[in-house]
């Protein structure tokens, strides 16, 4: 153990307790009629933020670039269904039919692997960067709460 050697570590149990005890005392102190008579309530209060304020207001431009890569890739996912269906479509009526037969069926069953390979780079893409933005910015407004 680095830094403090002579202090024991608690267990994470007894941390857990401590948090319970501290929000148990707050709650039960809290009177929420209490400012109300004054004004000084703290919910009392609400000023609107607009929603890419609300998104944008601690974002720097790593995280809007994430954002906004994340949409295009969210886009890109949920275009693939309808090209899918329209290729599976297309599949049916050239089996079908006297054009080419079932000697379509190799290209477009190419076509419907690299469909699949790009939903999965895609939907991965998402939530990853999805994921990674709001993890970003909830950071930051912890931070700031905590200030």
């Amino acid at each position: 153990m680095k830094g403090n050697e002579n202090s024991a570590q608690k267990p994470k149990e007894e941390i857990v307790n401590e948090l319970y005890e501290m929000v148990a005392k707050k709650t039960k102190a809290y009177d929420p009629s209490q400012g109300q008579e004054t004004g000084q309530n703290e919910f009392n209060s609400t000023e609107k933020v607009s929603f890419c304020d609300l998104i944008f207001r601690h974002a720097n431009n790593c995280d809007k670039a994430m954002y906004i890569t994340g949409i295009f890739a969210s886009i890109l996912f949920g275009a693939s269904m309808p090209g899918f269906c329209l290729l599976f479509g297309d599949m049916i009526d050239s089996v079908g039919g006297n054009e080419g037969g079932f000697d379509m069926l190799g290209t477009q069953a190419k076509w419907m692997i690299s469909i699949g390979a790009g939903v999965f780079l895609f939907s991965f893409a998402q939530i990853a960067l999805f994921s990674i933005f709001a993890e970003n910015i909830s950071f930051k407004i912890k931070v700031e709460y905590f200030k």
